[in-house]
């Protein structure tokens, strides 16, 4: 007799390595060898003086309102194994949106003898290396998105194993982890502050006390204070009389769907329906069970958290798209990370908002 479980899983994981192949195949075929877009600025520091690349100076020197120190590793790495053919930086990129799909299949559902986190995991590595976000996977400067996005799920993950530890080893061990994932989130990308948003929420849902309050936000406001420092010379840029409340709502929601459609009026709508369908799931999933004092479910605070930092950094670049009047940020090349992105139109484009509020 034929077993349809048996049956449906051999086809799901065909599907799986069938759509996984394929993207490997387009990519390695097709990945850019030439720099390209701000990865020349790497360049041009080389070729200004090819020692200072190898130093502290250059690796955390502010690139816009990023550092970005976790991309030029990747770049000295790629320049002195490879010839700077991006290989190495291609290959990384690949391997850690692998790495943030099986870390949210494994947040999803945490006992891992169980087979539907690996089918989960087939789900979203799938969706990880989907092509229609094909520039974040042939571009060289698109790593970063993926660094940030890996490690703020780290950070989120590593604060609630940390939390719940019990044994002294253990809490050391969660807490070390803890610092290095806040260390990459807030020095890769300009938007990785935002990762306050999620340890508030976590803190308070989980009731702690103010000492542990203490060891996570000083450490937070330490590192955050130096990205700060870092770029202390950088300046605005656009029209600042943009920034009124109705464009920042405008441009919120177009931010957040924008990987949905290249259309503003679509990616408004979607992205505050996004926003509605969250704030439904949080007072549901975590508000509720806090104000009654009942146990909140781990997985689904720390998924919740997770989608509460892609608000906040979609609310981060809304408050720069805003002022250059621009609605729609490229969801490839600018999308706050790559899972927001994973179902993202390649046809994305920046056109002028006819929308703005002047």
């Amino acid at each position: 007799m034929l077993n349809l479980r048996s049956t449906f899983v051999a086809i799901y994981l065909a599907v799986v390595v069938s759509c996984i192949s394929v993207s490997l195949y387009f990519v390695w075929n097709n990945y850019f060898i030439t720099p390209h877009w701000d990865q020349w600025e790497f360049f041009r520091a080389l070729t200004a003086d090819p020692h200072q690349v190898n130093t502290l100076r250059f690796i955390f020197r502010p690139h816009n309102e990023h550092v970005m120190f976790s991309s030029k590793l990747l770049f000295l790495l790629d320049l002195s194994v490879f010839n700077a053919t991006n290989i190495a930086i291609v290959g990384v990129t690949l391997l850690l949106n692998l790495l943030i799909a099986y870390t949210l299949a494994a947040v999803a559902f945490p006992d891992p003898l169980q087979s539907i986190r690996y089918l989960a995991f087939g789900a979203f590595a799938v969706s990880a290396l989907s092509l229609a976000q094909w520039e974040n996977l042939l571009w060289a400067f698109q790593t970063e998105f993926s660094v940030m996005c890996l490690a703020s799920l780290l950070t989120i993950v590593c604060l609630v194993a940390w939390i719940d530890a019990r044994e002294p080893t253990s809490r050391i061990k969660w807490l070390a982890a803890l610092y290095a994932s806040l260390f990459f989130t807030i020095l890769s990308l300009g938007n990785g502050p935002a990762i306050v948003v999620p340890i508030i929420l976590i803190m308070l849902a989980l009731r702690q006390p103010i000492k542990y309050w203490m060891t996570i936000l000083i450490a937070y406001f330490v590192v955050t204070g130096w990205y700060f420092w870092l770029g202390r010379a950088g300046h605005a840029v656009g029209d600042a009389s943009l920034r009124t409340a109705a464009n920042y709502a405008l441009f919120f929601a177009a931010v957040v769907g924008s990987p949905v459609s290249p259309s503003e009026r679509v990616a408004v709508t979607v992205g505050a329906i996004y926003v509605v369908f969250f704030v439904g799931i949080f007072v549901w999933a975590i508000f509720l069970p806090w104000w009654r004092r009942d146990y909140v479910n781990r997985s689904t605070l720390q998924l919740v958290a997770l989608g509460l930092f892609l608000l906040a950094t979609s609310a981060a670049i809304a408050s720069v798209s805003v002022m250059a009047g621009v609605i729609v940020t490229p969801a490839l090349r600018a999308g706050p990370d790559p899972v927001r992105t994973w179902p993202a139109d390649p046809r994305t484009t920046s056109d002028p908002n006819p929308w703005v509020v002047r």
